[in-house]
């Protein structure tokens, strides 16, 4: 620990800047500019807007066969129920990811949830844009061991989509940063939380009264593209 410390004196004493990708690193360092990753404009450019649909479509995301993180979600679509009945009867959760996909739906079985599932299993990037373009909410779902400091590239590649997004993880961690601000998501730490079953119900009543607006690449998403990042 006294080393590191040392290394860590060192380097701030001989340099003139230093950069880092997110703000813990940076308060860690207790100097720096912070140029996050960013995701990529060409891809963000294969977004747009849901077809009308009779289905609340949600997009579930992420590679998460060590550590699955559908559970959180699963909890809080059993919650939406006791509050909207029509609600659990009209969603179709879309899959992307390599997950155990029997497992997810024996999850939703042993809630009952009436929820349909399309699993599509891994796609590349680009496939995956085209896939959730078809959604109406993305949930990404954050695998706990890997702590608040860390954010995925999903997090990054969904934000130009304009669509809602839920996100398991503390408004006060790296992904929250970046998320919250937008206005356009919630990131919650339990899944009961009446606050996160009142953002999900709001965008059901919008989908359902016809008033759901998603615009891609909104403006809070410009800056973390990679023109604006590698300005920067």
């Amino acid at each position: 620990n006294r080393r590191a410390n040392q290394l860590l004196d060192q380097i701030r004493d001989q340099t003139a800047l230093l950069t880092t990708v997110n703000g813990s690193i940076q308060a860690y360092l207790k100097k720096g500019e912070v140029v996050r990753n960013a995701y990529n404009d060409q891809l963000a450019a294969l977004w747009t807007s849901p077809e009308r649909s009779e289905s609340f479509r949600i997009g579930l995301v992420g590679h998460q066969l060590d550590d699955p993180t559908w559970s959180d979600l699963l909890d809080l679509l059993a919650a939406v129920r006791q509050v909207d009945l029509e609600a659990d009867s009209r969603i179709e959760l879309i899959q992307v990811g390599q997950i155990d996909q029997a497992a997810l739906q024996k999850e939703i079985d042993r809630r009952s949830l009436r929820c349909r599932l399309k699993p599509y299993g891994y796609l590349s990037r680009g496939e995956t844009v085209r896939t959730l373009n078809s959604s109406h909410l993305l949930y990404l779902g954050l695998p706990k061991r890997q702590g608040l400091q860390f954010v995925p590239g999903r997090v990054l590649d969904m934000l130009p989509s304009g669509r809602p997004i839920l996100c398991n993880t503390s408004p006060d961690s790296e992904a929250g940063a970046i998320l919250q601000p937008t206005g356009n998501a919630c990131c919650f730490d339990r899944a009961g939380d009446n606050l996160t079953v009142q953002f999900i119900t709001g965008i059901f009543n919008r989908f359902r009264e016809g008033t759901l607006t998603i615009t891609p690449r909104p403006e809070y998403a410009v800056p973390y593209g990679s023109a604006k990042m590698a300005e920067r």
